[in-house]
């Protein structure tokens, strides 16, 4: 069986635009959604500060380090790590840095009790990782895949198939 150039050119042709039509729901729905995930992160946020920030007190995205907390580790001789985040030791999001998170945490640890040589880039582990998406791409996925790609070369071989007979 020969296949033309045209055949060729057409598959690649429908696969480009099924993958810019793709492209363009996928950014349809991250502008819909943006306004209320930015609104659920500003509220874990104010969540998160109000565990560290004294009662009443007003704070903006970010706290900053004053200097009284720097001035009082440094008279009592000792070292100081600000880390801006309550998930740096969580396991979801630790494994989203490859571990990378676990290994900031346990240099940190190891350059205050003054160990600085053992502050270093951590072997990483043989446990195979897994992509995590959300259920709804997994979804999304799973319909373009088993749905929209076959249906669009099911498509284009109906449209080969009605061309051929034309010209016989």
């Amino acid at each position: 069986m020969k296949i033309s150039g045209k055949f060729i050119l057409k598959v690649a042709g429908t696969l480009t635009i099924i993958s810019l039509v793709v492209a363009a729901l996928l950014g349809l729905v991250n502008s819909i959604t943006a306004d209320k995930i930015a609104a659920i992160d500003a509220e874990n946020t104010k969540i998160a500060m109000s565990a560290v920030a004294p009662e009443g007190s007003e704070f903006g995205d970010k706290l900053d380090i004053t200097d009284d907390m720097t001035a009082a580790a440094a008279a009592q001789g000792g070292k100081l790590v600000w880390v801006a985040s309550d998930y740096l030791l969580d396991d979801l999001y630790n494994s989203y840095s490859s571990g990378a998170n676990m290994d900031l945490a346990m240099n940190s640890l190891s350059w205050m009790i003054g160990q600085a040589d053992s502050v270093s880039i951590r072997s990483k582990s043989l446990n195979s990782t897994y992509l995590t998406i959300s259920s709804s791409s997994a979804a999304w996925l799973k319909v373009c895949m088993i749905g929209i790609v076959p249906l669009a070369f099911l498509l284009l071989g109906i449209d080969e198939v009605i061309r051929r007979r034309k010209m016989v």
